[in-house]
């Protein structure tokens, strides 16, 4: 677990990391190996007021990469849904094809961002029956409806 102060700075290493750790996601290894190098996938910091914690990972399947990240509260049971958003576009980059679903775990909310991409970059079309189109101030992205 690294704990930095700069969100910039944060959020920059957590994508490198996630570049570096692609080819060791647990599609090709045990879970055993997974839990050893989830530490430099899981960060805590301050944003605007609030502990948070985020997971980010980037997988390769096939001609496909998947990157996701995990955010959480470490001293409340939520956050507020500009921070979530927040992190997910400096991540993930601001785009309409960011998919976003919550479920709540041992009582706390977890907000995920997800992303797939073919290897070329290009983003990976919509299942637009699956997913709805929504828009929070200027920003539009895919909701997962629970």
């Amino acid at each position: 677990m690294i704990k930095l102060q700069d969100f910039g700075s944060c959020t920059r290493l957590a994508r490198l990391w996630a570049k570096i750790l692609r080819p060791y996601c647990v599609c090709y290894y045990s879970d055993f190996f997974e839990e050893k190098i989830n530490m430099y996938r899981l960060w805590n910091l301050n944003i605007d007021g609030y502990d948070i914690c985020f997971f980010y990972t980037e997988s390769q399947m096939g001609e496909f990469v998947v990157k996701s990240a995990q955010i959480f509260a470490k001293k409340s049971v939520t956050l507020p849904f500009l921070i979530v958003l927040k992190i997910g576009n400096s991540l993930l980059g601001p785009n309409e094809k960011n998919i976003f679903f919550s479920y709540i775990k041992s009582g706390n909310t977890v907000f995920c961002w997800t992303k797939v991409e073919h290897k070329n970059g290009e983003d990976s079309p919509l299942n637009e029956e699956e997913v709805h189109i929504k828009k929070f101030l200027s920003h539009k992205f895919a909701y997962i409806p629970q």
